[in-house]
């Protein structure tokens, strides 16, 4: 009956061992992607009003003049229009005729900076439709290509504890 024990201890630390190693080569695989991703040419800056077309999905910069002061990535087009909503409502949740409120910290924190919509802007980067298609994969992708860009343009409305979740 030991010799059992021993087997199974023996199968879960090898099968443990063999996780780990399996998890640590998934993550430097989604790191290398996501720099890969981010050498990919931006779009150019343009007004935040600027419609960035349907079903587009990549990672964004809201700028204002020229410090980027938001980075977040998902839906474009719905992220970009949920930040105005909100930033017209004068940086309040909108709640529609249902109840439903449509909210975002970011355009209150844009609002309380500058109430001016005209000087914000918007800026995108695309993901690769191979990758898109994947959306977990692309997901997880993203969120590490957020964590490297917050890191390095440290922008003031990006909430630590939220960037890569």
């Amino acid at each position: 009956m030991g010799s059992t024990d021993q087997g199974r201890k023996t199968m879960s630390m090898l099968f443990d061992t063999e996780t780990s190693s399996m998890v640590r080569g998934f993550k430097e695989f989604g790191m290398n992607l996501a720099e890969t991703q981010l050498k990919n040419p931006w779009h150019p800056v343009q007004p935040i009003t600027k419609s960035v077309g349907a079903n587009r999905v990549g990672l964004y910069k809201i700028f204002y003049q020229d410090e980027v002061m938001y980075i977040g990535m998902g839906n474009l087009d719905a992220r970009r229009s949920r930040h105005i909503i909100v930033f017209n409502n004068e940086g309040k949740a909108d709640v529609s005729e249902n109840g439903r409120a449509s909210d975002s910290a970011v355009a209150r924190k844009m609002y309380e900076h500058d109430p001016e919509l005209d000087n914000w802007y918007f800026q995108f980067l695309l993901i690769d439709g191979e990758l898109v298609k994947e959306r977990m994969v692309a997901d997880y992708v993203m969120k590490q290509m957020e964590t490297i860009l917050v890191r390095k343009h440290k922008p003031q409305f990006c909430a630590e504890h939220m960037v890569g979740k």
